[in-house]
């Protein structure tokens, strides 16, 4: 990367399914950065059968202090069911 001293991450986090209080996580260099499931509610994918399972997308913005040669990202959540019953995935990154 070029001489920098900040950096702006912009991705769109899909929610699918059941979440129910369960959180996502975007760490950026060890800092993390914490969001729940949230947005526009839809069915995409998933289970269009459950009324109550709507999926979401979420427009994240991180904005951050950074002047190293490379950042490490990495995402992740705390779901505790198998991918047919809750899953996440990243668009627009």
């Amino acid at each position: 990367m070029p001489a920098h001293y900040k950096i702006k991450i912009i991705v769109d986090v899909y929610y699918v399914d059941s979440w129910d209080n369960e959180t996502m996580y975007i760490k950026v260099d060890g800092a993390t950065k914490v969001s729940q499931a949230s947005g526009n509610a839809f069915n995409i994918c998933g289970h269009p059968s459950i009324p109550e399972w709507v999926d979401r997308i979420r427009t994240h913005v991180i904005e951050m202090n950074h002047a190293s040669s490379f950042f490490d990202i990495s995402f992740s959540s705390s779901l505790d069911s198998h991918p047919g019953d809750e899953s996440w995935g990243i668009r627009n990154f």
